[in-house]
């Protein structure tokens, strides 16, 4: 009977990572270098293809726009974006390590959880409820900042400004949980829904693209960060096409690495006086709102800023 029913969770736990792999939009999923120009028309380079547009698409000596289907196409979502990447990839940091050390698993890093899943099945991981909750809780996170996302702007408030409230008062939601719970210290099952309430949240950061000199991160996968900063270090160093935009590439992705580091510093170091946790948490997403307000979709223009 329990060999049948660890068979029937270890099912259940693919599928969830088939649907949250299928949430995440793609070709947004790292970072990516933005458009160039070789003369003849322009190179449009995209996850490693390329594809090339003809002149007719400049306008005025300005790279082509293309109007996105989805807001989160744009590149102008906030006004200082290179400091809006270092707020938002810094915040991931901090949650991810205040979770694991609270809860025992994480609440961004989705393949650290599916390895516990698969730890806990084996008798290693006792926690192992709290990873699949946090599994399941980003990707409902990512569908609703989804849905977010086709939202109409109101006023100087825009999508992405909406999906940074919708995260700021779940968070406080959560911290207000964990107050209350005293983190679950002693019991599985409150740790279990503290970390599918701070899961929630993350999920929509998830999906928050920032673009800016020419390169699109997602502030939570740093995996894909560690790849394609790789990438754009060989590029640069070893030369062989756009060597200004490898050395974007890579220096955009070591800061996101740094301010991913320097979150988890924050996280571990507050984490024993989680109330100063939690205020870092709410400061930084609400300085990421004020970045947003006022911003408009231009469409998704290609020249660098």
């Amino acid at each position: 009977m329990a060999y049948r029913r660890r068979h029937t969770v270890v099912a259940a736990a693919l599928v969830i990572t088939a649907i949250l792999a299928n949430l995440r939009p793609p070709g947004n999923h790292a970072i990516a270098p933005f458009h160039r120009s070789d003369g003849s028309g322009f190179v449009v380079r995209d996850s490693g293809v390329e594809r090339r547009m003809p002149n007719s698409h400049h306008e005025s000596g300005r790279s082509a726009q293309v109007a996105p289907s989805r807001w989160r196409l744009s590149e102008v979502d906030f006004h200082a974006p290179l400091f809006a990447l270092v707020l938002g990839t810094g915040l991931a940091g901090v949650v991810d390590a205040f979770a694991f050390l609270r809860y025992k698993v994480f609440v961004g890093i989705q393949t650290g959880n599916v390895v516990f899943v698969g730890m806990g099945l084996a008798g290693h991981l006792p926690a192992w409820p709290s990873a699949v909750a946090s599994l399941v809780a980003f990707g409902l996170g990512g569908l609703l900042g989804a849905g977010i996302r086709r939202i109409p702007a109101i006023g100087p408030i825009t999508p992405p400004g909406m999906e940074l409230f919708a995260m700021l008062v779940l968070l406080v939601v959560w911290g207000l949980v964990d107050r209350a719970l005293g983190s679950g210290r002693d019991s599985l099952t409150e740790r279990t829904v503290l970390t599918a309430l701070c899961a929630f949240p993350i999920g929509i950061l998830g999906g928050l693209i920032v673009r800016t000199f020419g390169v699109q991160t997602a502030t939570s996968y740093q995996t894909g960060t560690v790849l394609r900063t790789t990438q754009g270090l060989a590029d640069w160093v070893f030369g062989g096409g756009d060597t200004a935009g490898a050395r974007r590439l890579a220096m955009i992705g070591l800061l996101c690495l740094a301010s991913y580091a320097v979150g988890g510093y924050v996280g571990a170091a507050t984490q024993s006086r989680p109330i100063s946790t939690f205020v870092i948490l709410w400061a930084l997403i609400v300085v990421m709102i004020a970045l947003t307000l006022g911003k408009k979709p231009k469409g998704s223009r290609t020249s660098r800023r």
